[in-house]
């Protein structure tokens, strides 16, 4: 800001100094009320610039992550079988709970017509996908499907951190839901610094807690841009978890160079949001 206001006082002292050995005064005095005013134009648009920015960057650092309980590991599952009646809970209320998930998103987006809707099915709707939640069920949560936090999964995709600010505090006077634990990835990005807002979000009526993310549209298009990168890093994190040893030197700087490349991806994606660029999700998977 300082170097564009110096810049723009320079522009103002050269065209004073360049017009007054061959004008009249009344002619400087024009010129130079006109060039005052383009200046405080200028800069009145720079500080509003700099002032949204500010106001959205503050509320999302005002919105603290919350301590999410971790669940307690057990390794012997045969020691705790799949109740049935968890599952016959999960058949009866997941896809009532989905489709209110689906419903007050379409609330948010009466308000903001621009926010797309993303609601992939439920994880327990394949056999694939059952499996893994029984599994997940019982060794993280001695089968209690209440504690679970992704079986349902939403997502609200915003232009700009304008809308997606006003898109959180319409979720907060939800009837249906309730905000139970906050991840602010915002405020703190994920490692390869991919940024969104996760909610989970208690359905009032069954207990059961759904995840709903916040995101930015430029961010979820540089996702499948960086995804890339992401796999690579796990594959060199995985072979070494596996071999039990540390990184090499060559896989350090491997994963360090994968790491900047995949920061430099979403701080970008990140500053076109800020910019006010207009976007288009590039993936119309789970599209409501």
């Amino acid at each position: 800001m300082k170097t564009k206001t110096f810049y723009s006082l320079a522009t103002v002292i050269f065209v004073i100094s360049a017009y007054f050995s061959h004008m009249h005064l009344e002619q400087k005095i024009n010129v130079l009320d006109t060039k005052i005013s383009s200046f405080d134009k200028e800069n009145k648009l720079l500080i509003s610039s700099i002032n949204y920015l500010l106001d959205n960057t503050k509320f999302l650092s005002s919105i603290p992550t919350s301590t999410i309980p971790k669940p307690k590991q057990y390794r012997d599952l045969e020691k705790y079988p799949f109740p049935a009646m968890y599952l016959h809970y999960l058949e009866k209320n997941g896809k009532k709970i989905r489709q209110a998930l689906i419903e007050e998103s379409k609330k948010v987006q009466k308000e903001i017509i621009s926010m797309d809707i993303l609601v992939p099915p439920l994880k327990s709707e394949s056999d694939k996908g059952l499996n893994r939640v029984k599994e997940k069920a019982i060794k993280d949560y001695s089968g209690d499907l209440k504690k679970m936090k992704d079986i349902i999964r939403g997502s609200q995709v915003f232009q700009n951190l304008s809308e997606l600010k006003q898109g959180f505090e319409l979720l907060k006077k939800s009837d249906v839901f309730e905000i139970e634990y906050i991840n602010n990835r915002f405020d703190n990005p994920a490692e390869g610094g991919y940024r969104d807002l996760v909610l989970f979000v208690r359905h009032k009526e069954s207990k059961i807690l759904a995840e709903l993310q916040l995101h930015l549209c430029s961010i979820i298009n540089a996702k499948k841009e960086a995804h890339g990168l992401y796999e690579e890093i796990r594959s060199i994190k995985g072979t070494a978890k596996i071999q039990q040893r540390s990184f090499t030197k060559e896989e350090q700087a491997t994963v360090a160079m994968l790491l900047k490349e995949s920061k430099d991806i979403y701080g970008a994606a990140y500053l076109k949001s800020i910019a006010g660029e207009k976007c288009v999700p590039k993936s119309k998977k789970y599209l409501v």
